[in-house]
């Protein structure tokens, strides 16, 4: 599952399997990475990121 992620949203394999574990445990993963984040909007993976920087859930 992991791989298969990074791959669909173009991110790297260490991200994702943050990502993964949000999905399995339905829960969000709090991230500053805004190239991450960005790549997710959009996408139905993208409510499992909160974006640190702005201190609000753009999903």
């Amino acid at each position: 599952m992991i791989v298969q992620i990074a791959v669909r949203i173009q991110q790297v394999v260490y991200d994702c399997v943050y990502l993964a574990l949000a999905v399995n445990k339905s829960c969000q993963v709090v991230t500053a990475n805004e190239r991450f984040f960005n790549a997710l909007q959009g996408d139905s993976l993208g409510s499992y990121l909160f974006w640190l920087g702005t201190s609000r859930n753009y999903s």
